[in-house]
Protein backbone atom coordinates (compact mmCIF):
# COMPACT_ATOMS: atom_id res chain seq x y z
CA UNK A 1 0.00 0.00 0.00
CA UNK A 2 2.63 2.59 1.23
CA UNK A 3 4.21 1.79 -1.86
CA UNK A 4 1.70 1.93 -4.12
CA UNK A 5 0.50 5.52 -2.62
CA UNK A 6 4.09 6.31 -3.61
CA UNK A 7 3.55 5.41 -7.18
CA UNK A 8 0.70 7.47 -7.27
CA UNK A 9 2.51 10.40 -6.08
CA UNK A 10 4.74 10.56 -8.36
CA UNK A 11 2.47 9.83 -11.28
CA UNK A 12 -0.41 12.13 -10.40
CA UNK A 13 0.61 14.88 -8.44
CA UNK A 14 4.35 15.24 -8.34
CA UNK A 15 5.23 18.12 -10.44
CA UNK A 16 9.42 18.80 -11.62
CA UNK A 17 10.31 21.76 -12.55
CA UNK A 18 13.71 22.24 -14.99
CA UNK A 19 15.18 25.87 -14.91
CA UNK A 20 17.91 25.64 -18.11
CA UNK A 21 20.41 28.50 -18.05
CA UNK A 22 23.42 29.15 -19.97
CA UNK A 23 26.27 28.34 -17.23
CA UNK A 24 27.42 27.19 -14.12
CA UNK A 25 27.79 30.97 -12.98
CA UNK A 26 23.84 31.73 -14.07
CA UNK A 27 23.11 28.53 -11.94
CA UNK A 28 24.04 30.22 -8.69
CA UNK A 29 22.48 33.64 -9.83
CA UNK A 30 19.46 31.70 -10.03
CA UNK A 31 19.38 29.97 -6.62
CA UNK A 32 20.10 33.02 -4.57
CA UNK A 33 17.19 34.65 -6.63
CA UNK A 34 14.72 31.79 -6.11
CA UNK A 35 15.66 32.32 -2.60
CA UNK A 36 15.10 35.79 -2.76
CA UNK A 37 11.30 34.97 -3.63
CA UNK A 38 10.65 32.93 -0.35
CA UNK A 39 12.30 29.61 -0.61
CA UNK A 40 13.45 28.01 2.40
CA UNK A 41 17.30 27.84 1.85
CA UNK A 42 19.75 27.85 4.91
CA UNK A 43 22.30 30.71 4.67
CA UNK A 44 25.50 28.56 4.68
CA UNK A 45 24.01 27.00 0.92
CA UNK A 46 23.81 30.69 -0.11
CA UNK A 47 27.03 30.50 0.56
CA UNK A 48 28.51 27.63 -1.13
CA UNK A 49 26.69 28.18 -4.09
CA UNK A 50 27.96 32.17 -3.60
CA UNK A 51 31.18 30.60 -3.55
CA UNK A 52 31.25 28.18 -6.12
CA UNK A 53 29.69 30.88 -8.92
CA UNK A 54 32.75 33.09 -8.29
CA UNK A 55 35.14 30.01 -9.11
CA UNK A 56 35.96 30.00 -12.89
CA UNK A 57 34.77 27.21 -14.84
CA UNK A 58 37.98 25.46 -14.82
CA UNK A 59 38.36 25.61 -11.09
CA UNK A 60 34.95 25.07 -9.65
CA UNK A 61 35.93 21.25 -8.61
CA UNK A 62 39.06 22.72 -6.84
CA UNK A 63 36.26 24.85 -4.72
CA UNK A 64 33.79 22.28 -4.29
CA UNK A 65 36.90 19.75 -3.29
CA UNK A 66 37.59 22.51 -0.69
CA UNK A 67 34.18 23.49 0.49
CA UNK A 68 33.53 19.49 0.87
CA UNK A 69 36.65 19.11 2.95
CA UNK A 70 35.92 22.00 4.99
CA UNK A 71 32.43 20.25 5.57
CA UNK A 72 33.95 16.58 6.50
CA UNK A 73 35.48 18.54 9.11
CA UNK A 74 32.96 20.02 10.97
CA UNK A 75 30.72 16.90 10.45
CA UNK A 76 33.33 15.03 12.62
CA UNK A 77 32.25 17.23 15.77
CA UNK A 78 28.44 18.04 14.67
CA UNK A 79 26.48 16.86 11.95
CA UNK A 80 24.56 20.30 11.98
CA UNK A 81 23.97 22.75 9.12
CA UNK A 82 23.68 25.43 11.76
CA UNK A 83 27.14 24.63 13.15
CA UNK A 84 28.54 25.39 9.02
CA UNK A 85 27.06 28.95 9.07
CA UNK A 86 28.04 29.32 12.94
CA UNK A 87 31.50 28.31 11.78
CA UNK A 88 31.89 30.67 8.96
CA UNK A 89 30.76 33.80 11.08
CA UNK A 90 33.16 32.94 14.07
CA UNK A 91 36.09 32.43 11.46
CA UNK A 92 35.03 35.63 10.10
CA UNK A 93 35.38 37.69 13.53
CA UNK A 94 38.58 35.45 14.06
CA UNK A 95 40.03 37.42 10.95
CA UNK A 96 37.94 40.95 10.09
CA UNK A 97 36.41 41.54 13.54
CA UNK A 98 32.55 41.91 14.57
CA UNK A 99 29.63 40.83 12.75
CA UNK A 100 26.14 39.62 13.29
CA UNK A 101 25.08 36.21 12.01
CA UNK A 102 22.43 37.69 9.50
CA UNK A 103 26.20 39.80 7.92
CA UNK A 104 27.61 36.50 7.23
CA UNK A 105 26.31 35.93 3.66
CA UNK A 106 27.01 39.58 2.65
CA UNK A 107 30.41 39.44 4.35
CA UNK A 108 31.50 36.61 2.06
CA UNK A 109 30.51 38.51 -1.03
CA UNK A 110 32.64 41.32 0.34
CA UNK A 111 35.55 39.13 1.03
CA UNK A 112 35.95 36.75 -1.89
CA UNK A 113 35.51 38.37 -5.28
CA UNK A 114 36.07 36.51 -8.36
CA UNK A 115 37.80 33.18 -8.95
CA UNK A 116 41.11 33.71 -6.75
CA UNK A 117 39.36 35.14 -3.83
CA UNK A 118 36.66 32.80 -3.54
CA UNK A 119 39.28 29.62 -4.07
CA UNK A 120 41.69 32.02 -1.57
CA UNK A 121 38.55 32.04 0.84
CA UNK A 122 37.79 28.08 0.69
CA UNK A 123 41.33 27.22 1.73
CA UNK A 124 41.61 29.28 4.74
CA UNK A 125 38.06 28.03 5.83
CA UNK A 126 39.17 24.67 4.89
CA UNK A 127 42.53 25.03 6.94
CA UNK A 128 40.32 26.86 10.11
CA UNK A 129 37.75 24.26 10.35
CA UNK A 130 40.87 21.76 11.18
CA UNK A 131 41.55 24.94 13.93
CA UNK A 132 37.31 24.74 15.09
CA UNK A 133 37.23 20.85 15.50
CA UNK A 134 40.11 21.25 17.90
CA UNK A 135 39.26 23.80 20.14
CA UNK A 136 35.57 21.53 20.66
CA UNK A 137 37.78 18.56 21.35
CA UNK A 138 40.23 18.10 24.29
CA UNK A 139 41.17 14.55 22.62
CA UNK A 140 42.04 16.63 19.39
CA UNK A 141 46.07 15.43 17.93
CA UNK A 142 46.63 19.05 17.59
CA UNK A 143 46.65 19.22 21.42
CA UNK A 144 50.07 16.92 21.03
CA UNK A 145 52.17 19.51 20.32
CA UNK A 146 51.19 21.56 23.43
CA UNK A 147 51.87 21.36 27.39
CA UNK A 148 49.29 19.29 29.08
CA UNK A 149 47.51 21.59 30.75
CA UNK A 150 45.84 22.62 27.45
CA UNK A 151 43.79 19.86 26.88
CA UNK A 152 42.16 20.02 30.27
CA UNK A 153 41.71 24.16 29.76
CA UNK A 154 39.80 22.59 26.12
CA UNK A 155 38.02 20.66 27.84
CA UNK A 156 36.46 22.94 31.06
CA UNK A 157 35.99 25.56 27.75
CA UNK A 158 34.16 23.34 26.31
CA UNK A 159 31.86 22.65 29.53
CA UNK A 160 30.99 26.27 29.50
CA UNK A 161 28.41 27.69 27.43
CA UNK A 162 30.50 30.14 26.06
CA UNK A 163 30.50 30.29 22.13
CA UNK A 164 31.20 33.89 21.57
CA UNK A 165 35.10 33.00 23.11
CA UNK A 166 35.25 31.15 20.01
CA UNK A 167 36.83 33.61 17.22
CA UNK A 168 39.44 33.99 20.07
CA UNK A 169 40.15 30.68 20.58
CA UNK A 170 40.61 30.16 16.83
CA UNK A 171 42.60 33.31 16.88
CA UNK A 172 44.73 31.80 19.75
CA UNK A 173 45.12 28.26 18.02
CA UNK A 174 46.08 29.36 14.47
CA UNK A 175 48.53 32.07 15.71
CA UNK A 176 50.18 31.86 19.16
CA UNK A 177 53.34 30.41 20.14
CA UNK A 178 51.88 27.11 22.12
CA UNK A 179 52.93 27.86 25.26
CA UNK A 180 51.41 31.17 24.83
CA UNK A 181 48.58 29.77 23.50
CA UNK A 182 48.66 27.47 27.13
CA UNK A 183 48.29 30.26 28.84
CA UNK A 184 45.31 32.30 27.24
CA UNK A 185 43.17 29.42 27.29
CA UNK A 186 43.81 28.74 31.12
CA UNK A 187 43.31 32.43 31.30
CA UNK A 188 39.69 32.21 29.06
CA UNK A 189 38.44 29.90 31.61
CA UNK A 190 38.32 31.97 34.15
CA UNK A 191 36.74 35.02 32.07
CA UNK A 192 34.49 32.57 31.08
CA UNK A 193 33.10 31.85 34.71
CA UNK A 194 33.58 35.50 35.36
CA UNK A 195 31.14 36.06 32.96
CA UNK A 196 28.85 33.27 33.23
CA UNK A 197 28.46 34.36 37.07
CA UNK A 198 28.05 38.09 36.65
CA UNK A 199 26.24 38.02 33.27
CA UNK A 200 26.49 39.76 30.19
CA UNK A 201 28.67 37.43 28.53
CA UNK A 202 26.34 37.67 25.10
CA UNK A 203 25.95 41.24 25.27
CA UNK A 204 27.41 43.43 22.18
CA UNK A 205 29.94 44.98 24.14
CA UNK A 206 31.09 41.66 25.46
CA UNK A 207 31.49 40.16 22.22
CA UNK A 208 32.96 43.56 20.25
CA UNK A 209 35.88 43.10 22.51
CA UNK A 210 36.29 39.63 22.30
CA UNK A 211 36.46 40.09 18.15
CA UNK A 212 38.60 42.69 18.52
CA UNK A 213 40.96 40.68 20.67
CA UNK A 214 40.95 37.62 18.04
CA UNK A 215 41.21 39.96 15.09
CA UNK A 216 44.37 41.72 16.51
CA UNK A 217 45.53 38.34 17.26
CA UNK A 218 45.37 37.21 13.61
CA UNK A 219 47.00 40.59 12.66
CA UNK A 220 50.05 39.52 14.58
CA UNK A 221 49.88 43.04 16.91
CA UNK A 222 48.72 40.63 19.86
CA UNK A 223 51.17 38.27 20.34
CA UNK A 224 51.04 36.98 24.13
CA UNK A 225 49.24 35.60 27.08
CA UNK A 226 49.85 39.10 29.04
CA UNK A 227 48.51 41.38 25.57
CA UNK A 228 45.36 39.40 25.12
CA UNK A 229 44.41 39.71 29.07
CA UNK A 230 45.06 43.44 28.57
CA UNK A 231 42.84 44.22 25.46
CA UNK A 232 40.44 42.53 27.49
CA UNK A 233 40.86 44.08 30.99
CA UNK A 234 37.87 46.27 30.73
CA UNK A 235 35.54 43.64 30.03
CA UNK A 236 36.36 41.23 32.39
CA UNK A 237 34.40 41.40 36.04
CA UNK A 238 37.02 42.89 38.35
CA UNK A 239 37.19 40.35 41.80
CA UNK A 240 35.10 42.41 43.73
CA UNK A 241 32.53 42.64 40.97
CA UNK A 242 32.66 38.88 40.86
CA UNK A 243 32.85 38.06 44.19
CA UNK A 244 29.62 40.54 45.03
CA UNK A 245 27.71 38.27 42.41
CA UNK A 246 28.69 34.87 43.10
CA UNK A 247 27.45 35.87 46.69
CA UNK A 248 23.95 36.02 44.98
CA UNK A 249 24.54 33.81 42.02
CA UNK A 250 21.26 30.57 41.31
CA UNK A 251 22.79 27.75 39.02
CA UNK A 252 19.84 26.01 37.20
CA UNK A 253 22.10 24.09 35.24
CA UNK A 254 23.37 20.78 37.44
CA UNK A 255 26.33 20.60 35.65
CA UNK A 256 27.40 23.94 35.90
CA UNK A 257 26.49 23.72 39.76
CA UNK A 258 28.95 20.61 39.57
CA UNK A 259 31.83 22.03 37.82
CA UNK A 260 31.28 25.20 40.38
CA UNK A 261 31.51 22.82 43.49
CA UNK A 262 34.11 20.75 42.41
CA UNK A 263 36.46 23.33 41.22
CA UNK A 264 35.84 25.91 44.46
CA UNK A 265 36.56 22.38 46.41
CA UNK A 266 40.03 21.70 44.96
CA UNK A 267 40.79 25.23 45.53
CA UNK A 268 39.85 24.90 49.13
CA UNK A 269 41.89 21.42 49.66
CA UNK A 270 44.81 23.56 47.66
CA UNK A 271 44.92 21.04 44.37
CA UNK A 272 47.04 22.11 41.38
CA UNK A 273 44.70 24.20 38.98
CA UNK A 274 41.26 23.58 40.42
CA UNK A 275 39.82 25.94 37.74
CA UNK A 276 39.72 23.05 35.04
CA UNK A 277 37.32 20.23 34.42
CA UNK A 278 37.62 17.85 37.22
CA UNK A 279 36.05 14.08 37.20
CA UNK A 280 32.69 14.54 36.66
CA UNK A 281 30.63 10.83 36.54
CA UNK A 282 27.22 11.33 37.59
CA UNK A 283 26.96 7.63 38.62
CA UNK A 284 29.55 8.32 41.46
CA UNK A 285 28.95 12.42 42.05
CA UNK A 286 25.75 14.34 42.26
CA UNK A 287 24.15 17.86 43.20
CA UNK A 288 22.53 17.71 46.46
CA UNK A 289 19.82 20.74 47.28
CA UNK A 290 20.13 21.28 50.77
CA UNK A 291 16.80 22.67 50.89
CA UNK A 292 14.87 21.04 48.52
CA UNK A 293 12.38 22.79 45.59
CA UNK A 294 9.73 20.57 47.51
CA UNK A 295 9.81 20.71 50.92
CA UNK A 296 6.90 18.18 51.16
CA UNK A 297 6.43 19.63 55.13
CA UNK A 298 10.06 18.84 56.48
CA UNK A 299 11.06 22.81 56.04
CA UNK A 300 9.19 24.56 57.91
CA UNK A 301 10.88 27.12 58.25
CA UNK A 302 11.41 28.57 54.79
CA UNK A 303 7.74 30.07 53.57
CA UNK A 304 6.68 28.90 49.00
CA UNK A 305 8.08 32.26 48.29
CA UNK A 306 11.80 31.49 50.41
CA UNK A 307 11.82 27.86 48.43
CA UNK A 308 11.23 29.56 45.52
CA UNK A 309 14.18 32.38 46.02
CA UNK A 310 17.01 30.16 47.72
CA UNK A 311 16.66 26.22 46.62
CA UNK A 312 18.86 27.13 43.59
CA UNK A 313 21.67 29.71 45.39
CA UNK A 314 24.64 27.96 44.83
CA UNK A 315 25.50 28.44 48.44
CA UNK A 316 22.27 25.78 49.12
CA UNK A 317 23.90 23.53 46.92
CA UNK A 318 26.35 20.26 47.79
CA UNK A 319 28.02 17.21 46.10
CA UNK A 320 27.29 13.89 47.34
CA UNK A 321 28.00 10.30 46.35
CA UNK A 322 24.87 9.96 44.20
CA UNK A 323 23.49 6.70 45.72
CA UNK A 324 23.44 8.95 48.89
CA UNK A 325 21.89 11.82 47.20
CA UNK A 326 18.65 9.46 45.85
CA UNK A 327 18.28 8.24 49.62
CA UNK A 328 17.82 12.15 50.56
CA UNK A 329 15.28 13.27 48.80
CA UNK A 330 12.83 15.79 50.30
CA UNK A 331 14.15 14.82 54.40
CA UNK A 332 14.54 17.28 56.61
CA UNK A 333 18.07 19.17 57.78
CA UNK A 334 18.57 16.78 60.58
CA UNK A 335 18.40 13.73 58.52
CA UNK A 336 20.89 15.24 56.02
CA UNK A 337 23.62 17.06 58.23
CA UNK A 338 24.15 13.03 59.58
CA UNK A 339 25.20 12.09 55.41
CA UNK A 340 26.87 15.63 55.32
CA UNK A 341 29.27 14.99 58.46
CA UNK A 342 30.30 11.92 56.60
CA UNK A 343 31.08 12.94 53.05
CA UNK A 344 34.31 12.95 51.32
CA UNK A 345 34.51 16.49 50.29
CA UNK A 346 35.67 19.01 52.31
CA UNK A 347 32.88 21.62 51.83
CA UNK A 348 29.82 18.87 52.22
CA UNK A 349 31.11 18.38 55.60
CA UNK A 350 31.22 21.86 56.59
CA UNK A 351 27.76 21.87 56.38
CA UNK A 352 26.72 19.49 58.85
CA UNK A 353 28.34 22.14 62.01
CA UNK A 354 25.21 24.24 61.26
CA UNK A 355 22.70 23.69 63.86
CA UNK A 356 19.62 24.45 61.38
CA UNK A 357 19.42 25.56 57.86
CA UNK A 358 18.13 28.85 57.19
CA UNK A 359 17.71 31.84 54.58
CA UNK A 360 20.59 33.46 56.75
CA UNK A 361 23.17 30.37 56.74
CA UNK A 362 22.78 29.93 52.85
CA UNK A 363 23.89 33.30 52.34
CA UNK A 364 26.69 32.87 54.74
CA UNK A 365 27.85 29.75 53.07
CA UNK A 366 27.47 31.51 49.86
CA UNK A 367 29.45 34.25 50.94
CA UNK A 368 32.71 31.65 51.81
CA UNK A 369 31.92 30.18 48.39
CA UNK A 370 31.99 33.70 46.94
CA UNK A 371 35.88 34.25 48.09
CA UNK A 372 37.11 31.21 47.22
CA UNK A 373 36.04 31.80 43.50
CA UNK A 374 38.18 34.95 43.26
CA UNK A 375 41.63 32.21 43.79
CA UNK A 376 39.87 29.63 42.11
CA UNK A 377 39.52 31.49 38.96
CA UNK A 378 41.71 34.12 39.05
CA UNK A 379 42.55 36.86 36.48
CA UNK A 380 46.50 36.40 36.91
CA UNK A 381 47.68 34.89 33.83
CA UNK A 382 49.64 32.05 34.48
Amino acid sequence: DVLNRWVGFIEHRAVVILLKVPGDVNAYKMFETLNDRGLRTSQSDLVKNYLFGESASDRLQEAQHKWAGMKATLESVADDDEMTITFLRQMLISLDGYIRAPQVYETVQASARGSTGAIGFLATMESGASDYAAILNPAHDRWNRYPPTTRRAVATLILLPMKPLRPILLSVTRELEQAEADKVFRFLVSVSVRLLVVGGARSGSVEQAIASAAKSISAGTISTASGVASVLRDTIPTDTQFEEQFRVATVSQAYLARYYLRALEMQVNRQEDPEFLPNDDQSVINLEHILPSNPEGNWPQFSPEGVDAYHRRIGNLALLQAKKNSDLRSVGFCEKKTVFAESLYHLTREIATVDTWSEEEINKRQARLAALATMTWPLKVR
